[in-house]
């Protein structure tokens, strides 16, 4: 709140006034934990305490510096946050690892990477409560009953279409078997898929587009995608570009053809909404992909430690080893 606070000052150029503490900023306080996450999931396993700090703060910094430039300033939108969300935390996660890990040896081969068998049911779990819960994140700061049952009807029709499609295509690339990777992430990439465009769309045959749209590309991003950025040493833990950055560029790409046909505010012109679309998703790629470059860089001053080893800061019991 303070750092959203302090940004909307600086655009908005009145300084002093009151910090609104309602429910809208403790949403968009969430949210921007969740920004934290996506931007972590990219390196996690290879990052020691005080590198985590620089990259949450540094990235918390710049993220509500674009939310409020792109909310509040061009006011796009963007209500379950592919642009703002997704792609932000993905983008500056990506670019991040770029700098911090150039030169470095490949972690995709360290022993350690990897899921055991409890931290695949735990993801399971996971999963199954994000695929719920879904509907509820892309609605919760709609401004009324109509715009709510629209947000919930589309990110539930892109959610079903995205789990159908992975579903279907997995065992056709796997050799008649369902990959974990796939299942856990690429079924849920119908709800980050149609997050800037659930509360436009009036047709829901696009929505069911969307989401098998976002399936598809997610599972063959997990089995082919993944491999090709590790031999060009851009390295994502958990696939975070399949999940997030690509469902979020398409989610902002298909925000601003859902503003063009459907659009219907009296704000602006549709089809001037849809360039405004257009440059929120341009405006997040560029702030997170050159903060996100810089931040790697500096995390890179900071001495690393042995890389997938919970025991160097973790007390661990040898039960689960």
């Amino acid at each position: 709140p303070l750092l959203f606070h302090f940004w909307h000052c600086v655009f908005t150029g009145h300084f002093g006034t009151d910090i609104m503490m309602n429910f809208t900023m403790v949403c968009r306080g969430l949210y921007s934990a969740g920004v934290s996450i996506i931007c972590f999931e990219v390196l996690i396993g290879n990052l020691r305490v005080p590198q985590l700090l620089l990259l949450i703060i540094a990235m918390q910094v710049i993220y509500t510096m674009n939310e409020v430039l792109i909310f509040d300033v061009i006011r796009a939108e963007d209500i379950g946050g592919s642009i703002t969300i997704h792609l932000f935390g993905s983008c500056f996660g990506l670019f991040s690892s770029v700098t911090f890990l150039l030169g470095l040896h490949n972690p995709s081969e360290h022993p350690h990477k990897g899921s055991t068998f409890q931290s695949t049911i735990f993801g399971f779990i996971g999963s199954l409560f994000l695929w719920k819960f879904w509907p509820a994140f892309n609605a919760v700061l709609s401004e009324n009953d109509e715009e709510r049952n629209r947000v919930i009807l589309n990110t539930h029709l892109s959610l079903a279409a995205s789990a159908l499609a992975t579903f279907g295509l997995s065992p056709v690339i796997n050799g008649n078997k369902f990959s974990v990777d796939e299942v856990l992430n690429a079924t849920l990439a119908g709800g980050a898929i149609v997050g800037s465009s659930c509360n436009l769309i009036e047709n829901p045959a696009l929505s069911i587009f969307l989401g098998s749209l976002g399936g598809i590309l997610a599972t063959l991003g997990f089995r082919y995608m993944s491999s090709f950025l590790h031999h060009q040493k851009i390295y994502d833990t958990i696939g975070v570009i399949n999940h997030h950055f690509i469902p979020g560029l398409i989610g902002g790409l298909a925000s601003a053809i859902s503003c063009a046909i459907w659009y219907d505010k009296s704000v602006r012109p549709a089809s001037t909404h849809a360039l405004i679309q257009l440059a929120a998703t341009l405006i997040s790629l560029f702030v997170a992909g050159l903060s996100g470059f810089v931040t790697g860089g500096l995390m890179r001053m900071i001495p690393s430690s042995n890389k997938f080893d919970d025991k160097v800061r973790w007390v661990v019991d040898n039960r689960w080893q």
